[in-house]
């Protein structure tokens, strides 16, 4: 984990890997999106490897609220399988909470 800095952190920062799967292009301190946070201890298996604790999510699918909280991507995942909904879309303007390009109530139109 690293913060914007590239620097290692303990708190949550972008996972970063190395993988030589394909030797042509290696991947090599390879930034994701994603953001997660290590997990402190061993894992009951016994196995001494590294641990997440949780991810966190895409930079991308972060939505903030007005209060500069993380609202998270399960905003999303209300619009799936909703009968009658065709087409849906959250924007978010600023620090402003998210709303729909419509100005519908609950940003969903």
């Amino acid at each position: 984990m690293v913060n914007e800095d590239g620097q290692p952190t303990e708190d949550y920062g972008y996972i970063v890997g190395t993988t030589y799967h394909n030797l042509l292009m290696p991947l090599i301190r390879y930034r994701m999106t994603d953001q997660g946070k290590w997990k402190k201890g061993n894992c009951p298996c016994g196995r001494r490897y590294p641990m997440i604790e949780r991810i966190k999510g895409r930079v991308e699918d972060i939505i903030l609220g007005s209060a500069g909280n993380d609202i998270g991507f399960m905003l999303f995942r209300v619009l799936y399988g909703v009968d009658n909904v065709e087409k849906a879309q959250i924007a978010q303007v600023g620090r402003n909470p998210p709303r729909s390009p419509g100005g519908a109530e609950h940003g969903v139109r």
